[in-house]
Parts: structure tokens; sequence; C-alpha cells
């Protein structure tokens, strides 16, 4: 049945044909087969009574006188004188065969038929034997007294004679399929002519090209599907039209929409508006206006006007109370448009635009615009086209509102944000600073104690602690005078050459002897060569993020610093949160340095604001760790002060690696050294 529905409609009328003539011709041709088998048989029947009969009566007096040479010599010319004789054989009234024409003896399994007596009439019995089908014709002699003959009439001609006449039926039942088969495929091509045009249009309109017709011209069935195929598909094309046009119109409206909500830059969302309006209703030109209070206006956007048009429209006060209407001047009386500007209506007349349409809209603060729309042919703009540019100027005068909300609220926020930063930095470095000093003090209380005596190596001991302390009181310390400097843009920057693996194994032994817990890898490549940078900020920079790595690692840990040899084109960019392999291109030599830990690892939404000023990541990362939160701020203001990039990968639960870059030597070959300052936010402002 799938064949089936594959074939065409052609070939299924060929094949639908050539069976019916097929089962037609084979029935015919079994039919007749039968009919001629029983008459070859009847009459095969008939020839060998008639053979067995004379023969009966001509071996009469053979028989009485027992002449059985001469009745021998008769049954074999009689058996010889025709084929379909297969044998012959003559018994006595007791059964007795007396001759026969059998030349390797007389068969046994005949003698059931040698001792039958059949009467006075002939009887006839078909036989199965090796050799085929035989008709065994007994015919009594001189009435049954003198013994019976028996003719055995073979069968196998009649077989050859039906065979070949079914051979040549089948031949032209072959020949009667294909030509009926090849007449039926003609027939139904001219027949199914109309309806695979039909097809065809069908075809072409499920592909989309709603323009192709049928034109059937016939008055028949197909002729009247094909007509009524043609006004259905012109009415569909009709209806597609329309649906296009309300899609556009939509999704005109929809792209208007998303500009709006956008936080581009306002003449470039005025510039994407008044295209997609420009588009929408089919306009040559056309400008978004603002008033102002005094009246004065000017475009922020507009296309299709010319300079000259735009410096007239700067210095002009339109009505408010009457500033959406229509000048059409060329279709127009003049009492449709009295309302207009008459300046207006020369500038538009000069610009060869005569249809006009200004939509107003209403800002806060006093402010007001109107969307000015125009044709340069004399066909007004519909209703529903107007109803789309109010609805479109009323979407920019809530942006615009929306847009000024914002800024004053967003510089509240900031202010309101700032002021909270410096507070808590404020409570932050005084607890931080508060904690080394008291436990200075309870260092030298413990020394100067009368009552207690100590040992040497107690207070080698004691003043060791107060050591470490003192070096994390001094850095806390240097951590805010440094803020204070990059506030005020007052920290410099020196350019030297730098031995950055001496620095790096000067640093990482240094850091290693004060964390006992931790294990402190260094990994560097054999072709690390001189930096250009400020060794005390390099140092500032690396003990900082060993530090942070040493404080949220667990115990047992390994932090690995490694530093090897890349080459990327730097640019201006922010790269916090970028790995170094996203920059492509030649350029300088950078040294790129990392610091690894297997720690806590930082959320993936804390990443974004991680060197920000004040900032310290919540949570479980130290559960608000010890510091005041500008370790990071400071690294990336030293890092970017050198021409180098900053950045963080991190997995939470898996650990951080934190990378920056620095120049190589090379890279300032030309340029003299000195100090640079290091401007922080304040100062950038």
């Amino acid at each position: 049945m799938r064949f089936w529905r594959l074939l065409s409609l052609r070939t299924k009328v060929a094949l639908s044909v050539a069976g019916v003539v097929l089962l037609v011709t084979l029935i015919s041709t079994l039919f007749t087969r039968e009919i001629l088998a029983s008459d070859l048989r009847r009459e095969l029947e008939e020839r060998g009574r008639v053979i067995a009969t004379d023969l009966a009566e001509r071996s009469v007096d053979h028989v009485l006188r027992a002449n059985f040479i001469d009745l021998h010599q008769l049954i074999q010319e009689t058996r010889a004188k025709s084929k379909d004789v297969r044998y012959i054989f003559v018994s006595d009234p007791m059964g007795n065969v007396i001759d026969h024409t059998f030349e390797t003896g007389f068969p046994t399994d005949l003698l059931t038929l040698a001792s039958d007596k059949p009467g006075r009439e002939h009887q006839a019995q078909l036989l199965q034997t090796e050799e085929g089908f035989i008709r065994d014709i007994a015919v009594p002699i001189f009435e049954g007294r003198a013994g019976v003959l028996h003719v055995g009439m073979a069968e196998t001609r009649v077989y050859a004679a039906v065979a070949e006449v079914v051979r040549n039926l089948l031949i032209a039942a072959g020949g009667a399929v294909v030509v009926g088969a090849t007449l039926a495929w003609l027939l139904a091509h001219l027949l199914m002519r109309p309806m695979l045009r039909l097809v065809g249009v069908a075809e072409a309109v499920r592909g989309g090209d709603l323009s192709r017709r049928s034109s059937l011209a016939t008055q028949d069935e197909v002729g009247h599907l094909g007509r009524a195929f043609d006004t259905m598909t012109e009415r569909l094309a009709m209806r597609i039209q329309e649906l296009e046009a309300i899609n556009l119109q939509l999704s005109a409206l929809n792209s208007i929409a998303i500009s709006i909500g956008r936080a581009d830059p306002l003449d470039d969302v005025l510039r994407g508006i008044l295209e997609k309006v420009l588009a929408l209703v089919r306009a040559d030109a056309g400008g978004v206006l603002f008033h102002d209070l005094e009246g004065a206006s000017g475009y922020r956007a507009h296309r299709g006007f010319s300079e000259a048009f735009v410096g007239r429209m700067a210095g002009t006060a339109l009505d408010g109370e009457e500033a959406d209407y229509i000048i059409a001047p060329s279709t127009y009386p003049a009492s449709e448009s009295k309302s207009a500007n008459e300046g207006l209506l020369s500038a538009l007349a000069r610009e060869s635009l005569q249809a006009f349409v200004s939509t107003p809209f209403r800002l806060d603060g006093g402010m007001s615009g109107a969307l000015h729309v125009a044709r340069r042919v004399p066909r007004p703009f519909s209703t529903v086209e107007r109803e789309l540019l109010s609805s479109v100027a009323a979407q920019i005068g809530i942006m615009l509102t929306n847009r000024h909300l914002l800024r004053e609220a967003t510089q509240a926020e900031a202010l309101r944000r700032l002021n909270q930063m410096k507070s808590e930095f404020a409570v932050r470095a005084s607890h931080e600073l508060r904690t080394p000093a008291t436990a200075i003090k309870g260092y030298i209380e413990t020394l100067l104690r009368p009552d207690l005596v100590l040992d040497a190596r107690k207070q080698r001991q004691l003043l060791k602690d107060m050591d470490e302390v003192s070096d994390r009181l001094n850095r806390l310390i240097q951590d805010v005078l440094n803020v204070a400097r990059l506030e005020s843009g007052g920290l410099a920057v020196k350019r030297e050459r730098i031995a950055i693996k001496s620095l790096l194994q000067k640093i990482t032994k240094r850091l290693g002897r004060q964390s006992s817990q931790h294990r402190l890898e260094l990994k560097l490549r054999s072709n690390l060569g001189y930096v250009q940078g400020d060794a005390d900020r390099l140092e500032d920079i690396l003990e900082n993020l060993i530090s942070n790595a040493i404080k949220y690692s667990p115990k047992g840990g390994i932090i690995t610093v490694s530093a090897r040899d890349d080459t990327y084109q730097p640019d201006n960019g922010q790269l916090e949160n970028s790995p170094l392999s996203a920059l492509d291109g030649e350029g300088p030599g950078f040294i790129t340095i990392s610091v690894t830990d297997e720690g806590i690892g930082i959320p993936v939404e804390e990443v974004p604001r991680l060197f920000r000023q004040f900032y310290q990541v919540s949570g479980s990362r130290g559960n608000r760790a010890s510091g005041i939160g500008m370790g990071l701020f400071i690294c990336k203001s030293y890092v970017e002060a050198m021409g180098g990039k900053i950045w963080v990968q991190s997995e939470e639960g898996k650990g951080s690696t934190f990378s920056f870059t620095i120049p190589g030597a090379r890279s300032y070959e030309k340029r003299p050294s000195s100090d640079q300052a290091v401007k922080g936010p304040a100062s950038k402002r």
C-alpha cells in the first residue's frame, strides 16, 4: 500500500487497466483451457472407440480361427497408423491375454483390465501411468464370445495441444496488457493534464507564489475546480497582504517599544524610532522636535529634511494648542490649514513636501516636543496612521520622562551608595586597625608584667609575634594611605627595569616562611626576561594576591605562583573577567603572572564587582573576612597604571586564579623613565 501511495495517478490508472486486462485474460485462458481439454479428451475417446470397434470387427475371424500371426500383424499395423494409440491387446473370454503390442512384455498392472468384460458396448477407463494419463477403451469381440480388445489412447498430444493454445493465449494476453496499459496511460495523461496543471499551481501557492493561476477553460468538473481554486488563491493573497501589513505595523511598533526601553544614547534611540516610523507610514521625511519654555525649538533627530529646513525649524515656535494638524497645500483648501504656521507652510513648499503631520508629546520640567512626518506626494495621512503616530509620540514622551526620572534616581542612589560604602569603609578600617593595635598592646603588657618571668626564647617569640602584627598594621595603614592617594590622584608609579624572575622568587620565599600551614609553589618559564614597572608596587600586588590566596585556602592547600611570556594587543577596555587568550593580534611582549589557590572559589555573580572600591565578597568565602576591601581595587589601579590588565578565573568550591600582565622591558624602550601618577575614581571625576 505504501508503494501504491507513491505512484502518480496516471501510473495507477495504467496499472489498474493492465491488471484488469491481465485478470480477464487469465480467467479466459483458464476457461478456454478447460473447455479445449474436455473437447480433446472426448474426441480422443471417440477416436479410440472407432479404432477399437473397427479392429474388433476385423479381428473376429483371426481370433475364432486362432490365427494369432495375422492377428498380431493386424494390431501392430493399427497401432502404427495412429500416434495416439499407446498399446493394443486382446484377451480371451477367460481373461487371458492372447496378443499385445508391448515389446518388453505385458505389464502386470493391466491384467485386471484383461479380466474385465465390458458387455455389449465399449467401456472406457482413465489410467494414470508413469508416461501420463491413458484412456483404455475396451470393445467386445463377437459380442464378447471371442474375447475383448483393448486400445490405450495416450493423452500426451492432448496436453501438448492444450499447452500450445494456452501459450498462444498468454502471449496474446501479454500484448493486450501492454497495449491496454499504454492506451490507459495516454488516456489518463489527456484527462489528467488539467489536473496536473492545477497541481502545479497548488505547489507554487504552497511555496509562497500566490501570483500563479490555473486559468482552466474547460466546463467539466476539473474546470470548475480550477476556477474555484483561482478565486481562493486571489482571496488568500489579499488576506496575506493585509496580514503582512498588520504584522509590519505590529513589528515596527514592537521594535519601537524595544528601542524606547533600551539604555542607548538618546539621539541614537530617537534616530532608530524615526527610521521605523517613516517606514511604517511610508513617509519621505521626519524629525523629533523639542520645545523649551521660551518657545525655541530644535530637532534632536531628523531625516529627509534639508539643513535649511532644520535651521528654519530651530527658530520656529509652534502653537502648542494647535500642534496637531495636516498641511497639504496642493490638495487641501486654505480653510483646512488656516491654523498652520505661515512660516512652516513656506518652508514645506520649498522642501516640495505636500503632506505634513505634527503629533505633539509632553515632558516633565516644562519641556514639550512633536513628532513631524511629511510626504512629497499629495496623499494625506489616514486616521489609522495618525493614531499610530500619536501612540509613538506618547511613547516618546513617556520614555523621555522615564529617562529624566531614572537619571535623578540613579544619581541619588549612587550618592547614597557612595556614602554607605564610605561609612562601611570607616567602620571596617577602624576595626582592622584596632585589632593589631590591641594585639601589640597585649604583647607589651605581657612583657611588662613584674610577676611574669620569661626566658630569652619566649621573649624572642613574643617580639617576633609583635613584629608580624606590626607588619600587618603597617600594611593596613599603607592601604588606607594608598586609597587616599588614589582618590586624590597623587600616588606615583615608577618606570624601571625589573628582573621579574628574581622578584617572584624573593616574594614567594618571604611569604612562604610566613605561612607554614600552606605550600607555596613557584612555576616560571625559562624565557622570562625583564619587565618595565614599579618594583614596590609589584611587590604590593603580589603580596596582596598571595595573602588573599593563603587567607581563603584550607590548611595544607597548594598555592601556585606562575609566570609566562605572552604577546597580545593591549586595549583600554576592562579585562576584569576575560582571559588573556581572548585578546588576539600581535603587539608588544607582556609577562603574565598568575596566583592560583585551592580555596573555596568565588560565586560567579560576585566576579564583576570583585575589583570595585570598598567591595568584599559576601557569603562563605570568608564570612566577611578580615580586611578593608581595598586590596584588589589597589591591585587593579597599580596594574593598569603600569600598562597591564588584571582578571580572575574562579569556580566555586574549586579555587581561583588571579592573573595580571606587566609590559616587557622592550615595550617601553622608547619611553623616558619617569614617575606616573595613579588616578583613582575620585581623581577621574
